[in-house]
């Protein structure tokens, strides 16, 4: 087995390179001694330029059919890789004799700012002390001589512009608010370190509404979560969807959210999908086939849709929408456990959601195989895969069905 550790040392609080050399370096060495097969090993930092793409790229060339991968980094540095691995890189287009991709197993080692992916497969901190959490990845790998019976698969996605492969996934596709806060967050990564910026972001982006066309797939049915059911429900047997076929739901804008996620956390503590995870409940857990889609529109509101009718001023709807129904959703449901899904709409003389008690659901929480976003102006056209923007006219999201990702768990 090849053992490639690939570290980002300006990942998050730039603690990278002293995870490696006090917590990574001495565990893979004493494995490495401690075996008769000992691993090939070899080590590689991501440069400002090209991130982890160019490793990915030149790790794809070597023709190796399956790669361990100690990762020392955030979500981007996961994200880099696996583009790097999968898409061409330039000077690569024209070579179609390039090799396949490689089965790419992550030993994860969480040294960036949000941390999505680790979080998602690991839990919070919990009782472990810091050093310990942050290695559980890598000693499911080395404690157990890489045992591949402690993979848990990784479900991918593909991001298609203009009907052409241009991104690679692990986190979310995101459009609306959550893409418009990673777009201006960036400008905020100096004066407002750390995931505060994100906050910032937000509170700068909330009162804004994407028109757009969303039409979600799946060959085995599109689903929606019911809170008074407590399950999946096919849409088809949702009385809001009339008419809807099985295997395709039609949403037209305007969304104020709309992240497709595989994982069920953006932050340790921020959850818009908490069916998402391998660590959810089982009877609602997300087939590795399949991706959780978290929409939030606000004309499905009572009171918006009564407030328009009225004549009323749209700033100030946008405005009172954004206090008293998308704060809530995100502050005391999305950073409660998730507990969002359950948020219902009063009737159309309170704008205020019930947490509890049945009614409309404010949150249409989704699953589905792919979808396509369409844009109806420039504003909706903002995209976002695990932390990298990008616009376009029209886009397709899909789950990957070639790309062999795991991340290496204990299974208990």
């Amino acid at each position: 087995m090849e053992v490639h550790v690939v570290y980002n040392a300006a990942a998050g609080s730039n603690e990278a390179k002293h995870m490696l050399d006090t917590l990574v370096r001495p565990r893979i060495h004493a494995w490495a001694h401690s075996y008769v097969n000992r691993p090939a090993l070899a080590y590689h930092e991501t440069d400002a330029a090209s991130g982890a793409r160019l490793i990915g790229s030149k790790l794809r060339s070597k023709g190796t059919q399956i790669l361990a991968l100690v990762v020392l980094g955030g979500d981007g540095t996961v994200h880099e890789l696996l583009e790097g691995l999968h898409l061409p890189s330039p000077g690569w287009q024209d070579a179609p004799a390039r090799s396949l991709p490689p089965s790419a197993y992550l030993a994860i080692v969480p040294a960036g700012t949000a941390n999505a992916l680790y979080h998602s497969f690991f839990g919070p901190v919990g009782g472990y002390d810091l050093d310990t959490w942050r290695m559980l990845s890598l000693d499911a790998l080395v404690s157990t001589n890489g045992d591949m019976n402690n993979l848990t698969p990784c479900t991918t996605l593909e991001v298609l512009s203009d009907s052409q492969l241009k991104h690679i996934g692990a986190v979310v596709s995101s459009h609306a608010l959550h893409a418009a806060i990673l777009r201006d967050s960036e400008a905020l990564r100096a004066s407002t370190p750390g995931i505060e910026r994100f906050k910032v972001a937000a509170g700068q982006n909330m009162n804004v509404w994407s028109h757009a066309k969303l039409t979600l797939h799946s060959d085995d049915g599109v689903q929606r979560f019911e809170p008074t059911h407590g399950k999946f429900v096919p849409v088809q047997n949702i009385s809001e969807y009339a008419g809807t076929e099985a295997h395709t739901l039609v949403l037209e804008g305007p969304f104020v959210y709309m992240n497709a996620m595989p994982i069920d956390r953006l932050e340790p503590s921020f959850v818009p999908a908490p069916f998402a995870s391998a660590r959810s409940p089982p009877d609602l857990r997300r087939p590795l086939h399949a991706v959780d889609v978290v929409v939030i529109r606000p004309e499905r509101s009572p009171w918006v849709q009564a407030e328009l009718a009225r004549g009323a001023d749209a700033n100030y709807v946008r405005q009172e929408f954004a206090q008293h129904v998308l704060s809530d959703v995100i502050f005391q449901g999305m950073y409660k456990n998730g507990d969002h899904v359950n948020f219902a709409y009063r009737p159309e003389t309170n704008i205020k959601v019930r947490h509890a008690g049945g009614g409309m659901p404010v949150v249409e929480y989704l699953r589905a195989r792919s979808y396509e976003w369409e844009p109806a102006d420039d504003s909706a056209s903002t995209g976002c895969i695990d932390g990298t923007v990008y616009t376009s006219k029209a886009t397709q999201v899909r789950v990957a069905q070639n790309i062999d990702v795991a991340v290496w768990c204990h299974h208990n």
